[in-house]
């Protein structure tokens, strides 16, 4: 969110090896195709990941880049939007709308202060 071009790059693969590494580690020890990751009902890591799921189609929209993808991180990205899917996560989670203009915001007072 905060770079562009090469540097922007770089940062999405390594957020993508992370996430990757995260994959692995989820498919060992939560092996099930249960809508959670402890079965039918989230447990504190849906709460965990889930809460800072409004983020990833922010990032995607301000960078052009998906992180979080059926292709790459199908466990990861199948039980976030079952997170997002569910009725706490619509009352609680921030509005998207809301939610972009405040990471314009940000990104535009990062990338406005980086010579280009």
């Amino acid at each position: 969110m905060a770079t562009r071009g090469a540097e922007q790059e770089k940062a999405a693969r390594e957020a993508k090896e992370h996430l990757r590494t995260f994959e692995e580690g989820a498919g060992k020890e939560f092996p099930t195709e249960e809508r959670y990751f402890h079965g039918n009902a989230p447990g504190m890591l849906d709460i965990v990941m889930g809460s800072s799921a409004c983020w990833r189609r922010v990032l995607a929209e301000l960078s052009g880049i998906e992180l979080v993808d059926e292709e790459g991180t199908p466990i990861l990205c199948r039980r976030l939007k079952a997170f997002e899917e569910g009725e706490v996560a619509k009352e609680t989670l921030p509005q998207h709308e809301k939610l972009m203009a405040y990471a314009k915001n940000i990104r535009n007072k990062i990338l406005g202060s980086k010579a280009d």
